[in-house]
């Protein structure tokens, strides 16, 4: 191959200039055409400039090499006058041809915006950045760019290469209809001057600020995120304008807007068109998760919503803000769409949190959550839970209410929406009919289904010290034999023929280790399941549950188990948040246990007697004791006098 040979005549690039610009300086200082600077650089460049590509759009390796022989300029600089440099950050480029992917990042095709004033002080040389879609304003001379010449309409550099007998300052577009050139002194062209306050020329410094680093060779993805985000604002912005939305960006800006109207796939051409939306997108994109922010995501998000009522909002969301926004944007957008959504979306999507996410296919965390969650949810947690219309005295199905509680923590990060597919984690394949539970989990405010994914959360990072899988997997054989029942009760001074069965204490204890719903277990255990010993009241003392826990321990270590007993998250976890069982006051264990052995009343019924509810009684007899009418919210997990396991 031949090699290039150098021109004689050297033109040092302005800094940022675009490289068609400087190529044009270069063969109008040295008195030659472009196609003699292609033909001087040799191969691949044509011999005929009609042929020739869009090069300020990138060089190849090759290009660049052969170009920094010809003229006597480094082969990175030349890599640095294109718009190779914004590539994956403010712009995309496509991946085998020399153009720019119009929507993504609301790229810009072809052409370049100018300031007349700009053009004149410099000598008709053409900034790179004029070719991008985020520069809408001259922070210079404080007036909007101009995109298009003011005698024939063209854009400006829309061909790759020009004539060299045309100034560079002039317009070097084809009349229309016509085959003479326009050569309009663009330098005379009349702009929108802005006010020194105005809020596009504060967006266009910020901007400004984040291309200074692209340039500088910054490559962090936050750049990225916020061009990203500026492009979903801006998009919806315009798409959801309404008259008087931009006043305080000027007039003239307003009013271009409504003779643009909505369309939004591609970005305006037209500077004052892009300077109102650009502007609400800088003050979004500068601070995601602020106040102002979501005040201005939630406009949108209600127009959005306003316009398209039919269909789903997190189908909406995932066709149109999810798939451009940063995850930070994405949180602000989910966040609004809290109030109008059902408890299940708001659960995976936790919208109803500050840090709401979509969920991710296949999340690993999420699938691995059912191991250590009970089937039953924590007696604590699901009494702090319990909705404001079940009242303590109320007849309620306190198991199916902890099942359906344990079932909904799988919810957040849930990437399906059949939310039974979660609950057979869980519960296998019984029937349980969250639909029903759902809307009515949901009566007790934000603040429940909040509690719910940060209970997720703590279960997803933190180290849980129970593998409740593996426990479900024990089926309860040589679970207290008789000898050991009996050596129990002559230690702890306890009857065995009292108000102590062993099946019923069997069952206790079980439940009590691995948290099953034994009513509906998922495997066959080897326990007593007749009526009457679900039935039959189970009366602890403290010292007779401390042995059992004893006897607990041992079972599990001889099934290779080295776990506490027991263990429930701390429930300072939700301690901010205003939960409906929050005010629940424990009944005196102490009436209770009398109703029980005098007058022989059923737990339900000793509950009932007192005004509480079963699950109320069997908290007070397991935790410790605390002084009467004291709230029973602690972090001490660590069981006390009594427990009742019937219904």
């Amino acid at each position: 191959m031949t090699a290039p040979r150098s021109l004689p005549i050297r033109v040092e690039p302005l800094p940022g200039e675009a490289l068609d610009s400087w190529l044009r300086a270069l063969a109008r200082r040295s008195s030659i055409s472009m196609r003699d600077l292609f033909i001087a650089a040799g191969p691949p460049f044509p011999t005929r400039t009609d042929h020739a590509g869009d090069y300020t759009t990138f060089l190849t390796g090759e290009e660049a090499e052969r170009l920094a022989q010809t003229t006597g300029t480094s082969a990175d600089l030349l890599h640095a006058m294109t718009l190779r440099c914004y590539d994956g950050l403010a712009l995309a480029l496509h991946d085998t041809r020399r153009v720019v992917r119009r929507v993504r990042l609301w790229g810009r095709g072809v052409g370049s915006r100018y300031c007349p004033r700009c053009l004149a002080e410099i000598g008709g040389r053409w900034p790179l950045r004029w070719r991008l879609t985020w520069s809408i304003a001259c922070t210079r001379h404080q007036v909007l760019l101009a995109h298009a010449c003011p005698a024939c309409g063209r854009w400006p550099h829309r061909r790759s290469f020009f004539t060299h007998d045309v100034h560079q300052h002039e317009c070097s577009a084809r009349k229309p209809g016509e085959s003479t050139i326009c050569r309009a002194d663009l330098t005379q062209t009349s702009v929108v001057a802005l006010a020194p306050n105005s809020p596009v020329l504060s967006a266009q410094e910020w901007i400004n600020g984040l291309l200074d680093r692209i340039e500088a060779g910054d490559r962090d993805s936050s750049l990225r995120d916020a061009f990203t985000d500026l492009t979903a604002i801006a998009t919806r912005s315009l798409l959801r304008a309404e008259p008087g939305d931009f006043l305080d960006c000027g007039q003239e800006i307003e009013q271009a807007r409504l003779r643009y109207g909505t369309s939004a796939l591609y970005a305006p051409i037209d500077a004052a068109v892009m300077a109102g939306p650009l502007a609400r997108a800088v003050e979004v994109a500068r601070d995601p998760l602020g106040d102002a922010s979501f005040t201005t995501i939630s406009v949108l998000a209600g127009r959005e919503i306003a316009m398209r009522r039919n269909g789903r909002l997190i189908d909406k969301f995932r066709r149109s803000i999810a798939r451009v926004a940063s995850p930070l944007l994405q949180q602000q957008f989910l966040r609004t769409l809290d109030s109008h959504l059902a408890a299940g979306p708001r659960l995976r999507y936790r919208t109803c949190t500050t840090r709401p996410c979509t969920p991710v296919p296949g999340d690993s965390r999420v699938t691995q959550r059912s191991r250590f969650l009970p089937q039953l949810l924590w007696l604590n947690w699901a009494l702090l839970l319990l909705p404001p219309t079940a009242l303590p005295s109320q007849r309620i199905d306190y198991r199916l209410w902890r099942a359906a509680l344990a079932a909904t923590v799988l919810f957040p990060g849930w990437w399906q929406e059949r939310y039974d597919l979660a609950a057979e984690s869980l519960h296998g394949r019984r029937p349980l009919r969250l639909a029903r539970f759902l809307p009515q989990i949901a009566q007790g405010g934000t603040d429940v289904l909040t509690a719910i994914c940060l209970l997720a959360e703590y279960l997803d990072e933190q180290a849980v010290p129970i593998d409740y899988a593996r426990r479900r997997t024990l089926n309860g054989n040589g679970l207290l034999p008789e000898v050991t029942w009996l050596m129990i009760c002559n230690e702890t001074g306890t009857h065995p023929e009292d108000h102590y069965r062993l099946p019923a204490v069997r069952r206790f204890l079980y439940r009590r280790m691995t948290g099953s719903d034994l009513y509906s277990p998922s495997r066959s255990l080897n326990l007593d399941s007749s009526s009457r010993s679900q039935a039959m009241p189970v009366i602890l003392t403290a010292p007779l549950l401390d042995a059992l826990d004893r006897h607990a321990a041992d079972y599990l270590t001889s099934h290779d188990i080295s776990e506490p007993v027991t263990w429930s998250p701390p429930l300072a976890l939700v301690d901010h948040l205003d939960l409906p069982g929050r005010e629940l006051i424990l009944p005196d264990i102490a009436e209770a246990a009398m109703l029980m052995r005098t007058r022989r009343m059923s737990p339900t019924a000793a509950a009932r007697a007192l005004g509480a509810s079963p699950e109320c009684l069997r908290l007070a007899f397991e935790k410790r004791h605390v002084p009467e009418g004291a709230a029973w919210f602690t972090d001490d997990n660590r069981c006390g006098i009594a427990h009742t396991d019937a219904e």
